[in-house]
């Protein structure tokens, strides 16, 4: 595990070359310990301040593997729990008595739970209102406006912002407060996660973040055909209405917290701080597909046991994260441009390496040639 940690000082400035992009951060935790954090390149490309461990960038939708253990964290059998008695199985009408989907069954809707929406699993299609939030909408209007949106069968798989943001704002609401608040009190201030955050304006005041890049001068069609070269994303991307499905930000020296939280079953300083029944469920997946509630789960193209997510804002964030359960291993990468396959490359390269893998698999052509 050490030496392809140590490999990271090579890998990941080789293939920033590649790629061509500007700034990338690495953590890797190992049996309770964070053995490497480091940061590489440039927070803005026209600016010399360079990424370090305590760099702050934007996760998009690896915030939905951190919200999760924020639901986690407020189920029973967790030391922060609002006491609210609430599990992945409650109905969401329960907490939102005004929510609703286009069901043509009333019941349907009585017995949607918040595992189904962190589970993508209701019939919402694929980003259901994302072209609202994109025109302007806040959370409470998409929310609301869901209901008008045709269904796919009930139990289909299709991946939604606002179906999970929904579930969140739930619990939220539950506990008597807003999901930032709730995020904070349950996760963020009790591991000392001091630079992390579900709010867009902690972001924006960060001395030391990352600015989003977008790729100049090369078409998507041309991914992968030379290092490509990026401009700042100014303003950034701006993600609170769907912040529990992607609007955290945090360093990667944070993250290496969280990761070691999650592989030690939800403890924290010999403590139960996340309910280890509720974490487990949310690790696993669901029946006929790869996902649990806010999590992949399954093999690693090895065919060791594993758990991730990856996020992207095309106006310029790349991240992704693997955590290897039964090896107490897990990696975190964040970049600072729309997505090239880098993250998720860099985080294979290195679990291959670590658990001992002979490959010869170039995943950064790999990944590019997937996207």
């Amino acid at each position: 595990v050490r030496l392809a940690a140590e490999y990271l000082d090579t890998l990941v400035p080789q293939w920033m070359a590649r790629t061509g992009v500007p700034g990338v951060a690495v953590s890797v935790v190992y049996d309770g310990q964070t053995i490497y954090a480091r940061g590489f390149g440039v927070r803005r490309v026209d600016r010399p301040e360079a990424v370090d461990a305590d760099t702050v960038f934007q996760l998009a939708s690896m915030s939905k593997s951190v919200g999760a253990t924020v639901m986690a964290g407020n189920m029973p059998g967790a030391e922060t729990s609002c006491g609210s008695g609430i599990g992945w199985n409650t109905p969401i009408r329960m907490l939102l008595p005004d929510f609703a989907l286009a069901y043509p069954n009333e019941a349907d809707n009585a017995g949607l739970s918040l595992g189904e929406l962190y589970a993508h699993r209701r019939g919402l299609p694929d980003h259901a209102g994302d072209q609202l939030e994109d025109l302007g909408y806040d959370r409470t209007a998409v929310l609301e406006r869901l209901r008008h949106v045709p269904l796919k069968p009930r139990g289909t798989y299709a991946y939604t912002n606002f179906g999970l943001t929904a579930a969140a704002q739930a619990m939220a609401q539950a506990c008597e407060t807003d999901w930032a608040a709730l995020s904070d009190r349950t996760l963020y201030q009790p591991l000392g996660m001091t630079r992390t955050s579900s709010r867009f304006a902690d972001f924006s005041a960060r001395d030391n973040r990352a600015w989003g890049h977008v790729q100049v001068g090369l078409s998507y069609d041309s991914y992968g055909a030379s290092p490509a070269r990026y401009a700042v994303q100014d303003p950034p991307r701006q993600p609170d209405a769907q912040s529990p499905a992607g609007g955290v930000s945090s360093s990667v020296a944070d993250l290496a917290k969280w990761m070691t939280l999650v592989l030690a079953q939800g403890k924290w300083q010999g403590r139960q701080h996340l309910s280890t029944h509720a974490l487990q469920a949310a690790m696993t997946a669901q029946p006929g597909s790869n996902y649990g509630y806010g999590f992949n789960a399954g093999p690693d193209p090895h065919g060791h046991a594993s758990v991730s997510h990856s996020g992207a804002f095309l106006m310029g964030a790349h991240t992704a994260f693997i955590l290897w359960p039964e090896e107490k291993l897990g990696i975190t990468v964040l970049t600072n441009a729309q997505p090239r396959g880098l993250a998720e490359a860099i985080a294979l390269t290195f679990g291959e390496r670590a658990l001992g893998e002979t490959s010869s698999t170039d995943w950064l052509a790999a990944m590019q040639a997937n996207m």
